[in-house]
């Protein structure tokens, strides 16, 4: 059976749900920041997770803010894309300033 595509969080979903979790904004930003990413791969989470060992409901778990992720988590993440994390949270807060458009696959956002 074919797997939906991943559904993606706007920018204003991603934040009212932090918000209705009790979660810090960046949470949100994380989630956009991890979904861009994958877009800019072209791969769906649960292939992301497959290929490098991560739990497919760990990732989903991030991608759909249910908790703030620990550092270690998101640096294990980051490091399948080859990048480092602190570039990875600037990514994140520029997706939550409206920097970086949410859907752009032309560029990444470290690079915008």
């Amino acid at each position: 059976m074919k797997r939906k595509p991943d559904r993606r969080l706007t920018l204003e979903e991603a934040v009212a749900l932090a918000g209705a979790r009790h979660l810090d904004v960046i949470c949100a930003g994380q989630a956009l920041a991890l979904q861009w990413w994958l877009d800019q791969e072209q791969i769906t989470a649960a292939k992301f997770a497959a290929r490098y060992h991560l739990g497919v409901s760990t990732v989903y778990d991030v991608l759909n803010i249910k908790y703030s992720p620990s550092c270690h988590l998101m640096s294990r993440m980051v490091k399948c894309f080859g990048r480092p994390l602190w570039e990875f949270d600037r990514d994140a807060e520029l997706l939550l300033k409206g920097e970086i458009p949410l859907y752009r696959n032309s560029q990444t956002p470290s690079e915008h």
